[in-house]
């Protein structure tokens, strides 16, 4: 990349540092103003339409850019109320877990809980982290972070994303036992949640409604399970919008089965993460995604290397709110309390408040 620099013809060289500067000067401008509302994508286009991320060079040039407003701009005021609020969600954590019979040692899992964790826990080695991923809550961009640390890709999203191929070598479960317990105690441990509820109706939206990206492989492997159980004779195939799993068998099948079967979409957090038997050092909401996100990069010293990809939600918590009462309303009252009962420690742990229905 020096030799490329150093081959520029002088004035392409002047008007780099210029752009640069100016680039600076503007995504601050609109850093300041939109609290963290910009994208990369957003750099892009200050930049140029026709500035390729993804092409040879331009990674790394624009995840300069990108990461450098980001580790620089943030406010420090900020960062004190993310704090104070962290030890809130501690302490809420640490209440609750003392209230309720719920495991607090990893030795002391089961088995089949153990090895749920320990496929949850992503490492970083060279900044000393581990994440647990939940899925539906952004971790497809923690993932893209990690892969981006450990120089897989130079940035976010410019490689086709395979969780399971992509992340494997990085899950503890890769590693040693004699290493997985020196990790766990001296590495920076943290997980991203929300509202238990939302992220179930999440899940299924995405996974198993007629309209959801993700419903091939999910229809395959557990929609026409879901039909076999629930509409005995009916061919389970399902071709046509009709065929489709509706979300009150959804929430029917998530009764008629063990916590241990649940797929990790789906999986209640004291499940997938064990917050009471794994200490974390930060807890972070999907509510604040971005900028509790690029804290904890800022906190691992990460910050010159990577940035949070944006990911603000597209709702705000009040519709999102209403949209998982509006569905949970669709549920006879049985179902209302069964899926309920079952998240009931997920809200506890993490301060959701349960619906009043």
């Amino acid at each position: 990349m020096g030799s490329l620099l150093r081959r520029r013809p002088p004035l392409m060289s002047v008007l780099s540092v210029a752009s640069a500067f100016v680039l600076t000067l503007i995504v601050h401008r609109q850093f300041v103003a939109r609290d963290w509302l910009f994208t990369e994508e957003r750099i892009r286009e200050l930049i140029g339409s026709d500035v390729n991320p993804c092409a040879t060079g331009n990674q790394t040039q624009l995840r300069r850019a990108y990461i450098n407003v980001v580790s620089k701009f943030h406010s420090t005021d900020a960062d004190h109320k993310i704090e104070a609020e962290q030890a809130r969600r501690q302490k809420q954590l640490k209440d609750y877990c003392n209230a309720h019979p719920l495991p607090r040692t990893v030795k002391g899992l089961p088995k089949w809980q153990q090895t749920v964790l320990l496929k949850h826990l992503h490492v970083n080695e060279r900044h000393k982290f581990v994440y647990c991923s939940v899925p539906k809550v952004a971790c497809t961009h923690w993932k893209q972070v990690l892969k981006t640390l450990n120089e897989q890709e130079a940035w976010p999203g410019c490689s086709t994303f395979n969780h399971l191929k992509d992340t494997a070598g990085m899950r503890l479960y890769s590693y040693p036992r004699e290493d997985r317990s020196r990790i766990l105690k001296t590495y920076y441990r943290f997980l991203f949640v929300r509202n238990p509820l939302e992220r179930l109706l999440s899940a299924y939206l995405n996974k198993l409604h007629p309209n959801g990206s993700d419903t091939d492989y999910f229809n395959q492997r557990f929609g026409q399970n879901i039909v076999r159980m629930l509409r005995p004779g009916q061919n389970p195939e399902i071709r046509q919008r009709k065929d489709f799993v509706t979300w009150p068998e959804f929430a029917e099948y998530l009764l008629k089965i063990e916590l241990k079967d649940f797929n990790e979409h789906w999986m209640p957090y004291e499940h997938l993460c064990q917050p009471c038997a794994l200490q974390y050092n930060f807890i972070g909401h999907y509510e604040n995604l971005n900028s509790e996100s690029n804290y904890v990069i800022r906190k691992v010293q990460a910050g010159g290397r990577v940035a949070f990809p944006d990911s603000q939600t597209r709702r705000s918590m009040s519709a999102r709110k209403r949209k998982v009462l509006a569905h949970l309303h669709t549920l006879r009252q049985p179902l209302q309390d069964g899926l309920i009962n079952i998240f009931a420690h997920s809200h506890g742990l993490f301060g959701y408040d349960i619906p009043e229905m």
